[in-house]
């Protein structure tokens, strides 16, 4: 095959390749937060849910690192996903931590 046909080959397996990461919920708080941290805390959390099982940890990834804000706005089966794990509410954990950082915000 000629080059420009291995070309538009590897585009069309690229665009039709099946994304098999699952976006994880966290509320971003400001550049202080430790959002890899975070996001381990919350896979924690939605496995002992049963949102998740401990075989998808691997495929886990932070919701903006998997996809800019702008583009969730356009709905679709990822913005359902990631509507369903924020009605799951805010974890104790982060609540908590929320606090702290208001109280040191406020001294």
């Amino acid at each position: 095959m000629k080059r420009s046909l291995f070309k538009r080959l590897a585009k069309l397996e690229a665009r039709d390749n099946p994304d098999d990461r699952i976006p994880i919920y966290v509320r971003y708080r400001g550049e202080h937060q430790d959002i890899d941290e975070d996001v381990r805390k919350r896979i924690d959390e939605l496995i002992g849910l049963g949102a998740l099982c401990e075989a998808d940890r691997p495929r886990c990834v932070f919701w903006l690192h998997y996809m800019p804000y702008a583009k969730w706005m356009l709905g679709g089966e990822r913005k359902r996903q990631l509507d369903h794990q924020a009605a799951l509410g805010n974890p104790e954990w982060l609540n908590r931590k929320r606090g702290q950082g208001e109280a040191e915000n406020n001294s």
